[in-house]
């Protein structure tokens, strides 16, 4: 599959991440998002936040649990505002 140029930075990127911390290996998935198709809406920070707190109990248990569980290291806009908004750091 080709990514383009930010592929090609994405990769490099996760490359002088692992080696600077003597990993082995890295599994990079690569999905596509699937929020536009699930809400009919292009996929930001805030609409994930706004789309998190309409979930009911069970579905928003889950999700903070995911969110909770992730690895620090993973650090996106999208995550700094659940942090910042719903307060779910790991």
């Amino acid at each position: 599959m080709d990514h383009g140029q930010a592929g090609n930075e994405v990769r490099q990127s996760i490359e002088k991440w692992y080696r600077s911390r003597e990993i082995d290996a890295v599994i990079w998935t690569s999905l596509k998002s699937n929020f536009k198709e699930k809400r009919d809406k292009d996929l930001d920070q805030n609409r994930v936040v706004e789309n998190l707190r309409t979930l009911g109990f069970e579905s928003k248990k889950k999700a903070e649990e995911y969110i909770r569980k992730a690895p620090e290291q993973i650090q996106t806009r999208i995550r700094r505002k659940i942090e910042l908004e719903l307060g779910w750091t790991g």
